[in-house]
C-alpha cells in the first residue's frame, strides 16, 4: 500500500475506496526506518506530514486513510486508538501478527518494527552526563520515559 501498489481498498477489504495514505516527511527518521524496514519507495501521491501527531488528526475524519506513526505517540491514548483502528504488523520471518501497542511483545523484542533508540556519549563527557543518564535509569526517570510514549527494552 505505501508503495502504490495497492490503491483500492476493495484488494484487501470488502469496501471499494481509495487508499490515502498519510506519512512522515523525507526528513523524518521515521520516514527513513519505514523504508529501509519495508524495502520500498513510498508513492508519491502519499500525504507527508509535519508530525505524528497529524497523520493521528487525519486518520480519525479520513476513514479511507492508512498511516503509520511511532508506537508511543497511539499507545498512550485511549481516545485514539478507539477512532483509528491500529494495526497488527506480520513480521517476514515467523509469520506471526503483532499488535504495536502490545508492551510485552516490544519488551520481548519481537515486533517487527520496533526501532531502538541508543544514547552515545563521548568518553570525555562521561563524568557530565552520567548524573542524567543515572536518571533516566532511576525510578522516576523511567516512569517519565515511558509517559513520553516509549518503551524499556533492556
Amino acid at each position: 500500500m505505501l508503495s502504490g501498489a495497492i490503491n483500492n481498498w476493495k484488494s484487501v477489504a470488502n469496501v471499494d475506496l481509495p487508499i490515502n495514505i498519510y506519512g512522515r516527511q523525507s526528513s523524518s527518521g521515521t520516514y527513513s526506518f519505514v523504508k529501509k524496514k519495508l524495502k520500498i519507495e513510498f508513492t508519491p501521491q502519499a500525504k507527508e506530514m509535519t508530525g505524528n501527531a497529524q497523520i493521528i488528526e487525519a486518520l480519525k475524519v479520513d476513514k479511507s486513510g492508512i498511516g503509520y506513526v511511532g508506537a508511543g505517540y497511539i499507545s498512550h491514548d485511549e481516545q485514539a486508538q478507539q477512532q483509528i483502528k491500529v494495526l497488527r504488523v506480520k513480521g517476514p520471518s515467523d509469520g506471526v501478527s503483532i499488535s504495536p501497542i502490545d508492551e510485552e511483545a516490544i519488551r520481548n523484542r519481537r515486533y517487527y518494527f520496533q526501532r531502538p533508540l541508543y544514547q552515545f556519549v563521548l568518553a570525555e563527557s562521561w563524568e557530565a552526563v552520567q548524573p542524567f543518564i543515572d536518571f533516566e535509569k532511576s525510578e522516576t526517570g523511567r516512569k517519565l520515559i515511558e509517559a513520553s510514549g516509549y518503551y524499556i527494552v533492556e
